[in-house]
Formats: structure tokens, C-alpha cells, sequence
């Protein structure tokens, strides 16, 4: 049994292993992307739970200026506000655009419920192993998005790999403005 972290088969390692270098991932992707965001925006998948994980950020492009939509997954971390992460860190579209902005200000839509909000980055490097040891130790979803597994990942926070996987994330937390 292996106790490699994250996995080889969690969305992390998969998202990883096909960077911006991939175009045919990304297309794929970017296609997937246009449905959730039809049936978020038509109430669809918030009608079946799927606003509890999951929500649509609208960010504004750092190159062209016109309104992004993309569905990221969330979680209220233990700071108690909205996080979200990025699997592909600091090279992902929407997070590139949000830090491009100067007063880092996108929209929200969870569930029914749509809002401004304000983004604030996670940079401390302390912060963030203590929001991914958070995430793992308190979310089923770790082990479908990182691979995390209790049982054989029971001593992995000690560790540097952790440490280090931990500094590839990005961590934006979410607050209504």
C-alpha cells in the first residue's frame, strides 16, 4: 500500500499532471465548465444539493475585461468563512484574474443566493497547511479531491511532502460584502 499524497487518482494529481500545456484537457475542461455554469445559473444543480460544494465565481479577465464565470469548489474551512481552493494554485484563470484586480472584488453565486463578495488570499504559508489539514481531517471530500485517506494518511500532516504540497494550493477565502 502505498502513502503517496496527494494520490495518483484524486482530482489534484489529475489536474497536475495536465497544466496549461495540455490544450485538449483545457478544452475539455472549459466545456464541462459551460454546463455546470448553464444549469447553476438555471437552478438546476442547486436544486440537488450541489450549491453545498460547489459555486460559481465571476471574476472580471486581467486581459480583456469581460466577465468570467467559473464553478469552483468550496468549503467553510475553520476560520468559519467561504474558502475556495485551487487544485491548479496560482497559474489557474481565476485566480490570475482576481489578483490582477485592485480591489479584488468578484460575484458569488452558492446555491439560490447571489452576492458580492471580497477575495483575500491565503499567502501565509502556515495558514495554508492548517486549512488543508482542516480540510482533510474534517471533509469526506479529501479523499475524492486529494486522495486523502485516513487510515493510511493518518501521519501525513508531520511530514515536509505535505508541507510542500500544501504551498502548491491557493486558498481564497470568500467574504460578503
Amino acid at each position: 500500500m502505498s502513502n503517496e499524497f496527494p494520490s495518483s487518482n484524486s482530482i489534484v494529481s489529475i489536474v497536475s499532471k495536465h497544466r496549461a500545456s495540455n490544450s485538449s484537457f483545457r478544452k475539455q475542461t472549459k466545456r464541462m465548465n459551460r454546463v455546470i455554469i448553464f444549469l447553476y445559473r438555471f437552478y438546476v444543480l442547486p436544486i440537488f444539493g450541489i450549491g453545498k460544494s460547489m459555486l460559481v465565481i465571476e471574476t472580471i479577465g486581467r486581459r480583456t475585461g469581460k466577465k468570467r464565470r467559473t464553478p469552483t469548489l468550496h468549503n467553510s474551512f475553520y476560520t468559519n468563512t467561504i474558502t475556495l481552493y485551487s487544485a491548479r494554485g496560482k497559474n489557474a484563470d481565476w485566480v490570475r484574474n482576481i489578483r490582477a484586480q485592485k480591489e479584488k472584488i468578484v460575484f458569488v453565486y452558492k446555491g439560490f443566493k447571489r452576492f458580492r463578495a471580497e477575495a483575500i488570499f491565503v499567502d501565509e504559508p502556515e495558514e495554508k497547511i492548517k486549512h488543508l489539514q482542516f480540510f482533510c481531517e474534517n471533509y469526506n471530500g479529501a479523499k475524492f479531491v486529494f486522495g486523502y485517506n485516513r487510515k493510511k494518511h493518518k501521519n501525513i500532516f508531520d511530514t515536509e511532502d505535505f508541507r510542500l504540497f500544501a504551498q502548491t494550493l491557493e486558498f481564497v477565502q470568500i467574504i460578503p460584502i
